[in-house]
């Protein structure tokens, strides 16, 4: 990951996991880099794809649908992100 945009994602959530609160180390992209395909990977690299997480709440709990839609949720509750600019988002709506 690009330093600077991990940097970035972590100081955007006050270096705090999103799930627990407690200190992230972890910066997490909230749709798979497989969804993207090869001629959308920059999309991937979006800030509102990637959310903070401890190492504890990342491993076993990020990885499904629910999660992400909840990821979603959370980031569009907390920061006002519109996810209609992002047709990759099946959790959007």
């Amino acid at each position: 990951m690009h330093r600077q945009l991990r940097e970035q994602v972590l100081e955007r959530d006050g270096y705090l996991c999103q799930d627990c609160h407690k200190r992230a180390q972890h910066v997490h992209h909230i749709m798979a880099l497989s969804k993207f395909g090869k001629r959308n990977k920059g999309l991937a690299w979006d800030e509102k794809n990637m959310i903070s997480l401890c190492a504890t709440c990342h491993i076993p709990n990020a990885h499904t649908k629910k999660s992400a839609k909840r990821y979603i949720a959370h980031l569009k509750e907390l920061y006002g992100y519109d996810y209609t600019d992002h047709p990759w988002c099946e959790f959007s709506e």
